[in-house]
């Protein structure tokens, strides 16, 4: 795990790095919310794999002094439990943000960011095949993995994430007026926001192959090293969902559906339309892009 959470620590840094790298190139964006961006960016805690915690029994021990199980009685047992949960919820009341707290296990194959934290937080059960394995190529690994983590990312900028500043304090004008409108005039672009994050991650991956020289193809395939990006970026995103979940979501999920978070970022990228060949004007290389980062 020790090498795994530096390579995911290296990922991180490489489309953090990216990420502000294209801030200068924002139209939109006013020079003085580009300063205090490129500030929140720098600031973004990363905690990958499992709090410190879980390999220290004594620590281990006093977190969860006064919550008792018994073998014989399982209601009892989840009642314990949400009574030991709700404890500690209410004891945070009033008290100074936790920014060492996780909010998902070590083994929940997910991500997430915390703005009251201004905190990216990478599970270890996110940090294997087929998101992440330290034997893929960078490239495979920078479109899976990757892409996850400029999702995060890009969570501390969108129209809830900028409402919290560097610190984590809520309420804080930290984008001008003008970058405000200019924003939501481009995200109307978007019937729902695709967050085309497939951008900050192939950045940092062309930054990566920079230093370190480019990979050999992967045999048999028969790929160039950006098709073989893209299609690591798509492949995260398969699942089988029945009808009735899929609706549900619909309703329920600030995300687009799978297939669309693919086919919606991809479709807005020119780097995916060079690398196959899409022609202008087609499904994938639409003349009229939508772009916010």
């Amino acid at each position: 795990m020790e090498n795994t959470h530096t390579d995911a620590t290296q990922m991180v840094d490489a489309v953090r790095d990216a990420f502000k790298r294209g801030l200068p190139d924002l139209e939109w964006m006013d020079e003085k919310t580009r300063k205090a961006a490129e500030d929140k960016a720098d600031a973004v805690v990363d905690m990958i794999g499992f709090p410190d915690y879980i390999k220290d029994p004594q620590k281990l021990e006093e977190k969860y002094k006064g919550l008792e199980f018994s073998p014989k009685n399982y209601f009892q047992n989840v009642r314990n439990s949400d009574d030991f949960h709700l404890s500690k919820t209410l004891n945070m009341l009033r008290k100074p943000v936790d920014k060492h707290k996780w909010y998902m296990t070590p083994q929940t194959v997910n991500a997430y960011y915390s703005p009251s934290r201004n905190q990216i937080v990478f599970p270890a059960g996110i940090l294997q095949a087929p998101y992440y394995n330290r034997n893929f190529p960078k490239v495979v690994n920078f479109g899976e993995i990757g892409a996850v983590v400029g999702h995060e990312l890009t969570h501390a900028f969108d129209n809830s994430g900028r409402m919290y500043d560097k610190y984590g304090n809520y309420g804080t004008l930290w984008w001008t007026q003008k970058s405000v409108e200019q924003y939501e005039k481009r995200s109307a672009c978007m019937i729902q926001q695709y967050s085309n994050f497939s951008y900050f991650n192939k950045n940092a991956y062309k930054e990566w192959e920079k230093k370190e020289g480019v990979e050999p193809p992967l045999p048999l395939l028969n790929m160039t090293a950006d098709r073989t990006f893209f299609t690591a970026f798509a492949q995260s995103w398969c699942a089988n969902i029945r009808e009735q979940v899929a609706i549900v979501r619909l309703d329920s999920d600030s995300h687009s559906p799978d297939k669309f978070r693919v086919l919606g970022s991809l479709s807005n990228s020119e780097d995916f339309a060079a690398a196959f060949d899409c022609s202008p004007g087609s499904k994938m290389n639409p003349r009229n892009k939508c772009h916010i980062w």
